[in-house]
């Protein structure tokens, strides 16, 4: 199980997703957030959110990932199978968020 402790050590390192008809692309995780506590007994670990970046996509450079579960691969981490939502842009990157509960 993931924690947020996992993911500390690795702000600002690149993760590697292969698209179909892309290629590669990268998105750098550019922060981790400890969440609130909710009240629920059967929580097993503390929530957290990551924020990735990554440059728009396609040959326009017009294109960003949809919401889904993406496999990212990470040199230390291996590879993760991680829910990802646009968020919006931010100084001309597009920003993604994984929530882990």
């Amino acid at each position: 199980m993931l924690t947020i402790e996992n993911f500390l050590p690795v702000v600002k390192e690149k993760f590697v997703l292969e698209l179909e008809g892309i290629g590669k692309s990268e998105l750098e995780l550019s922060s981790v957030t400890e969440l609130p506590v909710s009240s629920r007994p059967d929580m097993k670990r503390k929530p957290f959110s990551l924020i990735f970046e990554a440059p728009l996509l396609g040959p326009d450079k017009n294109m960003y990932l949809s919401q889904r579960t993406y496999r990212l691969e990470h040199d230390q981490l291996g590879p993760l199978d991680i829910f990802i939502v646009p968020i919006g842009p931010k100084d001309g990157l597009m920003r993604y968020e994984a929530v882990f509960n």
